[in-house]
């Protein structure tokens, strides 16, 4: 989860995480950042269910064809998708930001010793808008979906300075 590091330094303080350019995103780089780490937390809890063996699967089925297209060519078009309740942005601070990052490592450091298990399992979870995932394909969009904020975040500080 390399991303995650990626993602908190492209904001290292408050005047930062404020910046916003509307052509760009709704979201701030601080609302950005918000919700990666609301995200993450998600998708850590849940894989860290199933690697102890206490998840079962959501539904039948795997990916829509959009959630191939994503998993495959780590591609996420901005503007079409919503975020789920859960993960949208509520105006945490930036410390609280950055301190969950470091929880969120933590936990992404604890799964490492999974991943053989998480790799096996087919387990799945849907995802709101791209189909039900199994562990590795929820690694593989966390990875994407980083990617996607952080492009954000770089063309807000490219509009802004």
């Amino acid at each position: 989860m390399n991303e995650i590091a990626r993602s908190i330094a492209r904001a290292s303080d408050q005047d930062v995480c404020a910046q916003r350019h509307g052509a760009t995103s709704a979201w701030s780089i601080g609302q950005q950042l918000e919700h990666l780490l609301l995200t993450d937390r998600v998708i850590l809890a849940w894989l860290h269910a199933v690697a102890k063996g206490m998840m079962a699967s959501d539904g039948p089925g795997g990916p829509t064809w959009r959630g191939h297209v994503v998993i495959g060519t780590g591609f996420i078009p901005r503007g079409k998708g919503r975020a789920p309740d859960v993960t949208k942005p509520d105006g945490m601070e930036f410390p609280a930001i950055q301190s969950g990052f470091a929880e969120v490592q933590d936990e992404a450091e604890a799964l490492a010793d999974h991943l053989p298990i998480l790799a096996a399992d087919s387990c799945t979870r849907r995802h709101p808008a791209l189909g039900y995932f199994t562990p590795p394909q929820w690694l593989r969009f966390a990875q994407v979906h980083h990617r996607h904020h952080r492009k954000i975040i770089r063309d807000i500080l490219k509009a802004t300075h």
